[in-house]
């Protein structure tokens, strides 16, 4: 599997986490607060006003939680795609200066060829190939 393929499976999995995680948060955090806010019988019972901001201040602290936990999540998600961006763009740099050195190595042997043919030859043509053992 490549870096790409890789770093995009995480990417992928810590967004289907994330989504789990603040969904999960949400019902938990919001049907409570919503319950106790609405019509719960020990909200009637508990009508003093230390009671009520109280009651306001666990709701702004749950709000404020969650808002939270969606701005870590997303920075997150915006790092990870960071990373992936400059794993894909060392990758490639470093693929094309390969193809690079594979292209110049490949020129060489066929110039080393060459030359070796043109000794072939010329060593037969002046006779001296007769000379040298083989």
């Amino acid at each position: 599997m490549t870096v790409t393929g890789t770093v995009q499976k995480h990417i992928a999995t810590l967004s289907r986490q994330a989504t789990r995680e603040s969904l999960t948060l949400g019902s938990l955090g919001g049907s409570s607060i919503v319950a106790t806010e609405c019509g719960d019988p020990a909200c009637n019972t508990n009508n003093s006003i230390l009671h009520r901001k109280l009651q306001d201040v666990n709701i702004e602290l749950a709000r404020n939680r969650e808002l939270v936990f969606q701005e870590q999540f997303l920075n997150c998600s915006a790092e990870l795609k960071k990373v992936d961006e400059e794993v894909n763009e060392t990758t490639q740099t470093y693929i094309q200066e390969s193809t690079i050195s594979i292209q110049q190595s490949l020129n060489t042997t066929n110039q080393i060829l060459e030359q070796l043919s043109l000794l072939s030859s010329s060593l037969t043509d002046s006779g001296l190939a007769q000379l040298l053992p083989l």
